[in-house]
């Protein structure tokens, strides 16, 4: 089933008849999906999402029933409705060799720690997660250290090409901030540097660089502070 779902990502104008999709469901249904090892199911996504549809690879198996049947693609993925299909068909403007991190980070509905994936599809999923939380220059520092913004790290960048998936897909209004954004807070965070504090080391160093570019973060963006989403919310 899965194998099939990814035969179609590849072909991107293959049609999968109908007495194949019942077949498929069938499968579903006996449970059969749920021999297959945590770790081959991972193989068969990582594979489908660098094809030249990805969308297709989760479109297929929308129509096989495979996500409700399959317990690693459910806690994955389920419910996949319109929104999901949408970041799916926007999978296409990121890199191949980092597609399956940010797919997961945009597509699935809950926190992927349990689902036996690789650790930087996880980080993409929970910065995605605090980004759509975050709200005020406080809470946007916090989702750069995680990502590891100021490494200039793999993370990072998976987080920004995840960003340019919910704009491709229209759903821009779900993040507080844009991919230029982003880039431009990392720009700002970097110029901050120990050397601009002399005379202070040890914690208060950390908390003086920590302090100094939550201020240039809101100067540099125009954002608040320290604002909780309830209070901006009310």
């Amino acid at each position: 089933v899965l194998r099939l779902a990814r035969f179609a990502a590849r072909f991107a104008d293959w049609k999968v008849a109908p007495e194949t999709v019942a077949l498929c469901k069938q499968i579903g249904e006996s449970g059969e999906l749920n021999h297959l090892t945590v770790e081959r199911v991972w193989v068969e996504m990582e594979k489908a999402f660098s094809e030249k549809a990805p969308h297709r690879f989760m479109e297929v198996l929308m129509e096989c029933n495979a996500i409700e049947h399959c317990d690693v693609l459910s806690r994955l993925f389920a419910p996949f409705g319109s929104m999901q299909l949408a970041f799916a068909k926007a999978l296409g403007l990121v890199p191949k060799e980092r597609r399956l991190y940010v797919a997961v980070g945009v597509l699935s509905q809950h926190d992927v720690a349990m689902c036996g994936g690789p650790s930087r599809a996880q980080d993409c999923f929970l910065n995605v997660s605090g980004l759509s939380q975050a709200v005020s220059a406080a809470d946007l520092l916090g989702v750069l250290k995680r990502a590891r913004a100021q490494q200039e790290s793999e993370q990072f960048n998976d987080l920004v090409m995840a960003v340019l998936v919910y704009e491709r897909a229209g759903y821009s209004s779900l993040l507080n901030f844009t991919a230029k954004q982003l880039l431009t807070a990392q720009h700002i965070i970097l110029q901050v540097r120990a050397s601009d504090f002399e005379g202070v080391a040890g914690k208060e160093l950390g908390a003086a660089i920590e302090q100094r570019r939550i201020k240039e973060l809101e100067e540099g963006l125009d954002i608040p502070t320290t604002v909780s989403r309830r209070s901006s919310q009310e």
